[in-house]
């Protein structure tokens, strides 16, 4: 979907129950517009309407796979998936109606908090993830409505086009799966003339084009590419689509490790079971893998939910507002102060910069503790060699409030735990080698 062509729009009836306000996106297939309802007593809702390009409306394919769409969609009632509300046509041409999502794309919320300095922390992006993967689970499992030809039968839902732009997280801290646009159902014609997905977030099978091997767990291969680029911060499968599908096909994936030395083992071995290449080696339910997310948290005392990721969203929103201001206050400043003081030629003790040639870079009090108070104990056992975690031992650390290298200030101690390993996800944490305990 492309983004940014927004556009108000002169209020315009549509379709007899709808009146358009302003057109949202354009997309290859579609256009969405926001649109309000109207009803009898004063009832009103705003809706969006997604109608299918005009010059696409003589392509028989394009329009079942519309159709498609909605039929899916219709089927689907979960607080993780967009809603479908009507489908109809206008002047002859297709149109859905669906819910209206106030939020962001996750791959905008991710680069917003990239120019903020505050990047999406670890556990509000596992807890976006396992959303996701509840969402999944349940059209991935949904059977046939009583009455219809595939009463209990499994539907077979299949997405096939999971990725950061079709996961939407609203204000209020959910995420919502939309663009069911080329997802395939039992029942429907298989499209095999159509590479359909983008192909950075695509299964091997999916990008080798073997249909019949395609079945849900291609989705949570998806998915596991989008826990691996929030959780690490770089994108998996980048560059020329020569390039990408060999990787794809060979499922070629360095671990989170070899990027982010600090990067938590357990949710590593989290996300490469769901990157597997074999489908069979995979997690074979979305749901297993929103359990293992949830199950993760809870183990490593992580905290998040709906409540704190829309007040991290506010934090985005106040940062961006304050941004412009502290930037022109911080100019006016240095402007009158180079206006009114003299440049103070630098003396033999003072740096250019300002600092003096005596001063000396603080050190972490836990950084300098850690390097001179191991113990033979704990490097043997200690697996941070390799992770950059603290030991698998409880160790008794002391260090001066002020710093290493003040002797005047008192002395603390603390003692470094294993279970609040979590807390100092920093590279430097790790065994110096064996010494004797003091």
């Amino acid at each position: 979907m492309t983004r940014h062509q927004t556009a108000d729009l002169e209020p315009l009836s549509f379709g007899g129950r709808y009146t358009l306000l302003r057109r949202l996106a354009v997309g290859g297939m579609a256009e969405i517009y926001l649109a309000r309802q109207a009803a009898m007593a004063g009832f009103e809702k705003e809706v969006v309407i997604k109608r299918l390009r005009a010059e696409l409306a003589d392509d028989p394919r394009i329009i079942e796979m519309f159709l498609d769409e909605a039929r899916i969609g219709a089927l689907l009632n979960h607080p993780n998936i967009v809603h479908v509300y009507d489908v109809d046509e206008h002047d002859g041409i297709p149109y859905i109606a669906m819910e209206y999502i106030v939020g962001e794309e996750l791959n905008e919320l991710c680069r917003r908090g990239i120019q903020h300095g505050r990047f999406l922390p670890l556990e509000h992006a596992v807890e976006l993830i396992r959303q996701a993967a509840a969402g999944m689970g349940y059209f991935h499992a949904k059977r046939g409505a009583e009455g219809t030809v595939l009463q209990d039968q499994p539907l077979e839902i299949v997405h096939l086009d999971i990725s950061p732009t079709n996961l939407l997280v609203t204000q209020d801290g959910t995420l919502k799966v939309i663009d069911f646009g080329i997802a395939r159902a039992r029942g429907q014609r298989t499209r095999t003339e159509v590479l359909p997905g983008k192909l950075s977030y695509m299964s091997p099978e999916q990008a080798a084009r073997d249909n019949q091997a395609v079945d849900h767990r291609s989705d949570i291969f998806s998915l596991g590419i989008v826990l691996y680029e929030i959780t690490v911060g770089k994108r998996l499968f980048r560059g020329t689509p020569a390039d990408i599908v060999p990787r794809l096909v060979a499922a070629d994936i360095e671990p989170p490790t070899f990027v982010r030395r600090n990067f938590p083992p357990a949710l590593e071995s989290i996300v490469m079971r769901a990157l597997e290449k074999h489908p069979s080696d995979r997690y074979q339910s979305a749901y297993d893998l929103a359990d293992d997310l949830e199950t993760f948290l809870r183990d490593e005392r992580l905290h998040s939910g709906p409540v704190r990721i829309a007040r991290y969203l506010d934090m985005l929103t106040h940062a961006a507002r304050a941004a412009p201001t502290a930037r022109s206050s911080t100019s006016t400043a240095s402007c009158s102060m180079a206006s009114s003081r003299p440049k103070a030629r630098p003396g033999p003790n003072r740096l250019p910069s300002g600092r003096t040639r005596s001063s000396r870079r603080q050190t972490s009090p836990l950084r300098s503790a850690w390097s001179s108070t191991s113990c033979a104990r704990c490097a043997r056992r200690c697996p941070c060699g390799l992770r950059g975690w603290l030991p698998s031992v409880d160790v008794n650390i002391s260090f001066r409030t002020s710093g290493p290298r003040s002797p005047r200030s008192p002395r603390r101690s603390m003692t470094l735990r294993r279970a609040d390993r979590h807390r100092f996800r920093l590279p430097w944490l790790r065994c110096r080698g064996p010494r004797t305990c003091r």
